[in-house]
């Protein structure tokens, strides 16, 4: 038998229409066209590096990893490093809703690797295309037919950018199409949508469009100065620490104005342009604009004052304005440029609805008047732009087939942030989203303090209900790790995202980043505890083990049990004979002395759960030739008691019987059906004496053999 030296590893796996109407709980669609995405980690790229900054080269890795064609989509960078996003390409065309995402560290170690990439085999061509050659379409003008009956049929639309063909994948009638994707403006609403058209110019699909576009900088070179200003911060209900009454002073009444109102005012300093004389709402985070109807004229001023009450529309831009600069400079005090020096432009009283959004195409928030004016409650503020942010930081991760509880997660992210803010200013109902603009006789608001559970309590009619899960999971996080800390952990979380992001990927990526942060390592095991509860945490261990190992007599092995994802309260024991060092590890060293089985066990002590494998090995004499069909060895080793007596037998030996006497005649072993080709004896078991072993077996050839062999135990 030739001589091994194996590792036995035991693989421990813990898998751990998008313009956002995005503060009431209206219905969203549900359809998706992926399913969930596959999720590698650091553990399944050990030693791997990739030079941070070549694009090619990260993209040729990623292709090979994932045994399809990509194409780059773009490129952010974090604290963290840089993350690289491609999406599927097939014959020359994208494929609708794909995304596959490198999360690199700056060293260009991998953080990880997410992809949700169609199987083009399980997705037969729909029977007009049958005879299609992809290619002629980009040789013709079939585009422009296409593009020209849809926009004929709907005179409202216009194109706010060229059309392109793109695969489509319907996963209930498991067929596949190529359909032209047009992104178009509706000039009624102001909304921005995706449309899919087939050959004859119908909708076959459509999504509320987000589709993100660097804002041009600005072009001028402001005077920055400053200016006084009468802002709510956070709002008028929790700074006089009472409810919403519409029949008290702490109501709507249709924008008017009070004492009571006007005495939560709080006095603040504006960061602006002075420019022409004219002291303008605009600085390098955001720019208040008047862009769609209703037209209500922004305010501007001759004097550094800018002193409104709720009644006037200079109060809402005002609010709108200092909030978004206020959370733009704490975002880059914790180390993030997410959103520095990106104009985002905001039109405070841009619809009559009692909803607002935020538009991507051209990086547009709009903030709502129907209601409690959207834009006098900071809660609906920073909901909207992080909107912005977490595009800005995983481009095109929100539209584009983006699965539902993607779109749920952004949700969850602004709600998150919102009253990550709010709570760090006071802690008067901050369980509350929304506490002015909601939670009254126009709609309910949201919560961010619930015992909704995932995945029961998922709501599959509406990305808002769903939200609270997540958002509420984030709150609690933020109990554990502090503000600051929390925060952190989740701006670079939303790096991570990709379009088909669901919450156990989500809560995932968490884990990780906690684990590898010094605010937040030493506290994993409270962090992992809340996930569990909230049932975001993905239980599903698949332990895998290499099922027989051969190994030699007296061979040093170390057992190795590797863990994806190893928190504290994880627990980790092995069965099984010979231990020499390390037994309650991941990686215990054993002699090999018996052939037996291993088991390892893992247990999670927070989900009370156990989970096993189990490993054979079969120990054999491999030092020389054996000379006899049945051999003894250690006898000396056995005498001084520094080893145990070892039968083995040849490979000519078959149905061995073994039995052990005492000098007396009495029975210590026996085995009369042994089928192992070597046998020991631990020599424990015996006191000092003289021992007698009778071997009775027979050859392949037929012929029964006996021995008798005498071992001595002196001590």
């Amino acid at each position: 038998m030739k001589k091994l030296n194996p590792i036995i590893a035991f693989i421990i796996c813990l898998l751990i229409g998008n313009t956002l109407q995005a503060q009431k709980n209206y219905p969203a669609n549900t359809s998706t066209q992926q399913e969930r995405q596959a999720i590698w980690y650091t553990k399944d790229f050990k030693g791997v590096k990739l030079p941070i900054e070549d694009k090619n080269a990260i993209q040729d890795f990623v292709g090979n990893h994932l045994k399809v064609p990509v194409i780059w989509e773009n490129t952010t960078n974090s604290p963290m490093g840089k993350h690289y996003s491609f999406q599927q390409i097939v014959q020359g065309f994208r494929v609708f809703g794909s995304q596959a995402k490198i999360n690199l560290r700056q060293d260009g170690s991998i953080f990880s690797l997410t992809a949700s990439i169609a199987d083009f085999e399980q997705y037969p061509i729909i029977e007009s295309q049958k005879n299609l050659e992809p290619l002629q379409y980009l040789e013709t003008d079939k585009a422009d037919q296409i593009a020209e009956t849809y926009f004929k049929n709907n005179p409202d639309h216009i194109p706010i950018k060229t059309w392109e063909f793109v695969w489509k994948i319907d996963k209930t009638k498991q067929n596949r199409q190529l359909v032209l994707m047009v992104l178009v403006e509706n000039q009624q609403s102001n909304l921005h949508y995706s449309i899919l058209l087939n050959e004859k110019g119908q909708t076959i699909y459509q999504e509320d469009r987000q589709a993100y576009h660097h804002h041009s900088k600005c072009s001028h070179s402001p005077s920055d100065t400053t200016a006084n200003a009468l802002v709510y911060w956070p709002d008028p209900l929790s700074t006089a620490e009472e409810i919403y009454d519409e029949n008290g002073p702490y109501a709507d009444f249709d924008d008017q104005t009070n004492s009571e109102l006007d005495a939560e005012r709080i006095p603040v300093e504006l960061q602006l342009t002075y420019e022409n004389g004219k002291y303008l709402l605009k600085n390098s985070t955001v720019h208040i604009v008047d862009k769609v109807a209703p037209f209500v004229p922004v305010a501007e001023s001759s004097t550094p004052n800018f002193l409104f009450d709720r009644s006037q529309s200079g109060f809402e831009d005002v609010n709108a304005f200092f909030h978004l600069t206020e959370f733009q400079a704490y975002i880059e005090s914790l180390g993030y440029d997410l959103g520095k020096n990106e104009m985002l432009e905001v039109d405070t009283h841009g619809t009559t609805d009692d909803n607002s959004f935020f538009r991507y195409d051209d990086q547009l928030i709009v903030f709502g008047e129907g209601g409690v004016d959207d834009a006098e409650d900071m809660d609906v503020i920073i909901h909207e732009y992080t909107h912005g942010l977490s595009n800005m930081a995983a481009p095109a991760s929100n539209y584009g087939g983006a699965s539902f509880e993607r779109r749920a997660l952004d949700e969850a992210l602004g709600d998150y942030l919102a009253s990550s803010y709010s709570r760090d200013l006071t802690e008067y109902n901050w369980q509350n989203m929304f506490s002015w603009d909601g939670h009254n006789e126009y709609w309910q608001g949201r919560s961010v303090f619930n015992t909704k559970r995932y995945p029961d309590d998922v709501n599959s009619s509406s990305i808002f209900f769903t939200s609270e899960i997540f958002s509420s999971a984030l709150m609690k996080l933020w109990e554990v790790l502090g503000r600051e800390c929390a925060d952190k952990i989740v701006f670079q979380s939303m790096y991570l995202n990709t379009r088909q992001t669901d919450y156990y990927e989500a809560a995932a990526n968490i884990i990780n980043l906690i684990n590898e942060n010094d605010c937040s390592k030493d506290l994993l095991d409270d962090a992992y505890e809340v996930l569990f509860n909230k049932g975001v945490v993905n239980l599903e261990f698949s332990v895998s083990v290499i099922p027989e190992i051969d190994a030699c007599y007296q061979d040093t092995l170390q057992l190795e049990a590797i863990a994806p994802q190893w928190l504290p309260h994880f627990e980790v024991s092995w069965e099984g004979a010979n231990f020499i060092a390390n037994e309650n590890t991941l990686n215990p060293s054993i002699i090999a002395n018996n052939s037996g089985k291993y088991i390892v066990k893992v247990y999670d002590s927070v989900a009370e759960v156990e989970y096993t494998d189990t490993l054979s090995i079969n120990v054999a004499y491999c030092e020389g030739t054996l000379t006899q069909e049945v051999n003894l060895f250690n006898a000396p080793q056995f005498l001084t008691g520094e080893a145990d007596p070892l039968l083995v037998f040849s490979d000519e030996v078959t149905n061995v019987a073994v039995t052990v006497f005492d000098l007396k005649g009495r029975i210590l072993f026996v085995n009369n059906s042994l089928d192992v080709p070597l046998l020991s004896f631990a020599r424990e078991e015996f006191s000092t004496g003289m021992y007698i072993i009778k071997v009775i077996a027979t050859t392949t050839s037929g012929t029964q053999i006996e021995n008798e062999f005498k071992i001595v135990k002196a001590r």
